[in-house]
Order: C-alpha cells, then structure tokens, then sequence
C-alpha cells in the first residue's frame, strides 16, 4: 500500500512539473534560452565559430581529432582523422556540398544541413521564429520534463530541439530524416556546459543514432572570430 501511494504521488509532481513547463509561452522560453547563453544581443550576432576536438566512434572503436567551422548562414567545415584512417573532409556552401572534393546531393548534403543548424544553436531558434513548432512537453535524455520545438531545415528533413525549461539549456538536438517511408534520426546531446567569450558552449557532445549512441565528441577549444576566410570552406 504504502509503494502505490508513494508512486502515485511521484506521478502527480511529475505531472504538475510537466504542465508548469507547458504553461510558459513559447516567447517566455525563448527568452530564458538568449539569457542562458549569454544575452539575446549575442547570439544574434555569432556569426562564425570555430571548434577542434576529438571524437570516439563507438563503431569503430578509434578516436581522432576533428575541427569544424561554421560560417552563418550556410556554410560548414568539417574535418575528422580517425586513427588509423584516411582524413575526412566535408564542406558545405549553401545548396552545394562535398565530401572528400566530391559533390554531394540529397542525404549526403541533408546531414551536412543538419550539422550546421547544431552549431547554429540557440540563434536558429530565433531565426526561424515564424516557423517554428513549439509542441509544449517532450522529454530530455534523462527523460525529465523539456519543451520541444521543431524546425524545419531542408527537403524532408527536421530538427527537433529539447530545451530545460527552468534553465533555458539545450539538452539535445534530434535530426529526423525522411526518405520516402522510411526515416533516420540523428541525435546529438549535450553536456559539459562552460561560458567560453561570454556564450554558453556545450564542451561534450554524445551522439545518437535512432537512439543508440555512436560516438562522443570532448572540445577542446573554440573561439567566435567575426568571420572566416573563404578558403576555410573550400572543397
């Protein structure tokens, strides 16, 4: 007796922990998340980023460095040298990608989108206000309560974003892609949270597919210079 009256309580805090996240309007929680990562005055005006790290495949099972570069709005860099394997290489202009100086299309470029709308985070959420779908509750990684939001990027492809609606932090982004009738998702959590040039930066990265985890990405260093040099996104 005294079990089911204690879960029955737990399930009433978390119901009422779950309507208070509700509750707030969309513009409310927007606003905690520019508080959160340093003002709204400075996430609008991020307007290039760049990281080096390094990432372990699960997968693979080997580790190696990589740098990525973001230019907003449109432009990506990313370069991986597992262990023991050639250097990737992929770069994004706008509806043009490559990957190892090859052009890319389709999926290949949709994950490429979805990457850089990740380094986009939080200003994309801002950006793309007018299309933006707030479905209220959702859950984190740690399925506690979180606001989730919803941005369409590119033909058949979304990114759903999970937000603490007490701290305004991002907790995951999941990118869903649609090919025909059948869809992929692409997960990405986010930890380690540390003030870096007056932004909240997200130093660990766990990522997901459908749910299962692929890789984990430690940064190491990252810096927001006012722009980047074209041939940074050269193929």
């Amino acid at each position: 007796m005294r079990s089911r009256c204690l879960l029955a309580l737990l399930l009433i805090v978390v119901a009422t922990v779950t309507g208070a996240a509700a509750e707030e309007s969309t513009d409310e929680v927007l606003a905690r998340v520019a508080r959160a990562y340093g003002g709204a005055m400075i996430v609008a005006q991020t307007r290039a980023i760049k990281m080096r790290g390094t990432t372990h495949s699960v997968m693979r099972g080997t580790s190696g460095p990589i740098a990525r570069a973001y230019q907003h709005p449109d432009r990506l860099m990313v370069e991986i040298a597992y262990s023991g394997r050639s250097p990737e290489r992929r770069v994004m202009v706008g509806d043009r990608g490559w990957r190892q100086g090859q052009p890319v299309r389709g999926p290949f470029h949709s994950s490429m989108v979805l990457q850089a709308s990740r380094m986009a985070l939080p200003r994309i959420l801002f950006e793309r206000r007018d299309v933006l779908i707030d479905h209220r509750v959702g859950k984190s990684p740690d399925s506690e309560p979180a606001r989730r939001f919803e941005i369409p990027l590119d033909d058949g492809l979304v990114m759903f974003v999970d937000v603490d609606p007490q701290t305004g932090h991002i907790l995951r982004s999941r990118g869903v892609m649609r090919m025909g009738d059948k869809a992929m998702e692409f997960g990405t959590a986010y930890e380690d949270l540390r003030m870096r040039e007056g932004r909240l930066v997200a130093f660990r990265e766990i990522h997901l597919v459908s749910g299962k985890t692929t890789g984990i990405t430690e940064i190491s260093e990252i810096t927001f210079p006012d722009s980047l040099p074209d041939s940074m996104f050269s193929p």
